[in-house]
């Protein structure tokens, strides 16, 4: 039985995270070796989004463009990640993306996943908010004037960045937490290996997810979507969240509380 309809539109990268064990450094230069030990492919941003949406019980359109190519090496002794990182930009369709046919009033919610590759653009973005009743978007661009009342997700480091503000609901995502209407919402992972790659796009399912599931303000959203990045930057490689996982976050919060 599905929770319901949500449209997903956004940049689709392709990671890889190479594991294994730096023991010591290349010959010819200051580079640290690594010992293979195993490899993990998945997708990112709008991909993860709409895998964990669709895990948690929703039936999930999604529409966008594979572009971004991230391979990236971890020294699981250490639980550190090498600083050599792989990055390739696939060739990217220079068409629009069409929303024609499409009712945007039969989706709960719109979620726009903006990594920069071009899928995103003012024109589809005032599309979706003038036709759509609600609308999340998570970016990296620092003029958000043109997401107008929608609820925006930022990292710090593009907060810095950011030139104009738009008139919705912001949230800023920290490293471990997040920050909204200048309150700080912190979370912990209790492991010393630490995988940050993904823990925006898990914070933005399972905050979209809860929204609708609880039929409360954000407040409640963001922590249940802080509680999901805790248990999600402590595993290898970026698997969708599940609604097993979900019922786990939801009791961990109702005790988080006092219930």
């Amino acid at each position: 039985m599905t929770r319901g309809n949500i449209l997903v539109i956004g940049d689709i990268t392709s990671i890889a995270e190479v594991y294994g064990e730096c023991k010591e450094l290349a010959r010819s230069s200051p580079a640290p070796v690594l010992e293979v030990w195993e490899t993990k492919s998945f997708e990112g941003m709008a991909g993860l989004v709409s895998k964990s949406l669709t895990e948690l019980g929703f039936n999930v359109k999604l529409l966008g463009k594979r572009g971004k190519i991230k391979t990236k090496f971890i020294d699981l002794v250490t639980g550190t990640q090498l600083p050599l990182e792989l990055n390739a930009l696939k060739e990217v369709s220079p068409e629009l993306i069409s929303l024609e046919g499409i009712n945007l009033k039969s989706y709960l919610t719109v979620v726009l996943v903006d990594n920069g590759l071009g899928t995103i653009n003012p024109a589809l973005v005032d599309y979706v908010l003038n036709g759509s009743d609600k609308v999340t978007v998570l970016t990296n661009k620092t003029d958000l004037r043109m997401f107008k009342n929608a609820t925006v997700i930022i990292n710090n480091n593009t907060l810095e960045k950011v030139e104009h503000q738009h008139y919705g609901d912001l949230i800023v995502k920290l490293p471990q937490g997040c920050v909204y209407k200048e309150e700080v919402y912190e979370t912990k992972a209790d492991t010393e290996f630490i995988n940050y790659e993904g823990h925006e796009e898990i914070f933005t399912s399972v905050l979209v997810a809860s929204e609708i599931i609880s039929k409360s303000d954000l407040i409640t959203p963001i922590k249940m979507g802080n509680n999901a990045v805790a248990k999600f930057i402590t595993k290898k490689g970026l698997d969708p969240v599940k609604w097993e996982d979900f019922l786990i976050i939801k009791e961990e919060y109702k005790i988080s509380r006092g219930k």
